[in-house]
């Protein structure tokens, strides 16, 4: 999967999209569970900057920004405790065999939770396979929202879990064989 380039703004817009995220008091792990919210916060930026950013692009920027190291400048800070609660999406939501074709999905696509968010083409693959798998039609945000869920709940694997730990852990283990 090829890397997607985070949208860029002038310093200007990039003041004002920190101040609307902390304004908005909600976490950037909750987009893709208020479908709603998150395309009124795109109206509103692509109406306050003339550009027209797809909600897409400003969650990569907010969710980029939010990942990087701390103290490395331009790093998005957390919103802390005053964040708007949103209940999680519980076992119920699904049958067994649902989020047994969900897990099942997630591995052999093998791509981390959050690029379902930035990604149409991935999540309407995530639809059509938990389609073919059960039968049952789902919304992508349903979809992409429980993975995400079940991610931050410790119930997915990570990826390459499955793996030996021998070929998960290459890492440098022969680098005495070189020859000096």
């Amino acid at each position: 999967m090829a890397r997607k380039k985070s949208i860029r703004i002038s310093p200007d817009d990039e003041r004002l999209l920190r101040m609307m995220y902390y304004e908005a008091r909600v976490p950037s792990d909750q987009y893709s569970k208020r479908p709603g919210f998150l395309r009124r916060f795109t109206a509103v930026w692509n109406e306050a900057t003339g550009r027209s950013d797809s909600s897409e692009e400003l969650m990569h920027w907010i969710v980029t920004r939010r990942k990087r190291p701390v103290g490395r400048p331009g790093r998005l800070e957390a919103i802390g405790e005053n964040h708007k609660k949103m209940s999680s999406l519980g076992q119920h939501m699904l049958s067994v065999d649902q989020w047994d074709a969900l897990h099942d999905i997630y591995r052999e696509l093998n791509v981390g939770s959050d690029n379902f968010v930035f990604d149409a083409d991935l999540r309407i693959r995530l639809v059509s396979m938990f389609l073919d798998k059960t039968g049952v039609h789902m919304s992508e945000t349903f979809l992409v929202a429980a993975l995400i869920s079940r991610r931050k709940e410790g119930m997915l694997r990570p990826l390459g879990a499955d793996l030996d730990d021998d070929i998960r852990d290459i890492g440098f283990g022969d680098i005495d064989l070189i020859a000096s």
